[in-house]
């Protein structure tokens, strides 16, 4: 499951690469779903995306073994050291979080492992850098294990793992 697909980059990148691979992408944005959808048979993906708002979530039947969610994490005061690639192409809600609750989408989407996620499936964050150990925290307050806070090219904390007991 990838949660916030936007253009359903990382989505499409699982389809390529594991095999026999049943995959789910969520956005709130019937937009970016539409372009996730086009862009998936580009590369005849077959993604089940669906238009769904996290904060509205109902229980759902089947977990997955893996969730992905590269959700909303910049502050707002972070806003003037984007660069113009950035701020020109994506949209601003795909981008920027309110600097008084930037976990929020963290909280919510480990809120609802217990329904969404497999026993021993691991969850995959794309991580604001100056949030590295509050979300190891996160993770470790939702009983996770095997957390991994992994650095990009750049040497900066970028991604956070973990597995369910």
């Amino acid at each position: 499951l990838d949660i916030g697909t936007g253009s359903g980059c990382i989505a499409i990148i699982l389809g390529l690469k594991l095999k026999s691979p049943e995959i789910s992408a969520w956005d709130i944005n019937p937009e970016a779903v539409k372009t996730a959808k086009l862009n998936a048979s580009k590369f005849s993906v077959k993604i089940n995306f669906d238009v769904k708002d996290i904060f509205d979530f109902k229980s759902f039947i089947q977990p997955f073994d893996i969730i992905v969610s590269n959700p909303p994490y910049v502050r707002l005061s972070e806003s003037t050291s984007m660069t113009r690639t950035v701020l020109d192409y994506e949209p601003k809600d795909a981008i920027f979080i309110k600097d008084d609750d930037p976990l929020i989408f963290y909280k919510k989407i480990l809120s609802m492992q217990n329904d969404l996620l497999s026993p021993y499936g691991r969850i995959y964050f794309e991580i604001n850098e100056s949030f590295a150990r509050e979300i190891e925290m996160l993770l470790t307050q939702h009983e996770l294990n095997k957390i991994k806070i992994i650095k990009d090219i750049h040497g900066k904390d970028r991604i956070a793992s973990a597995q369910r007991r």
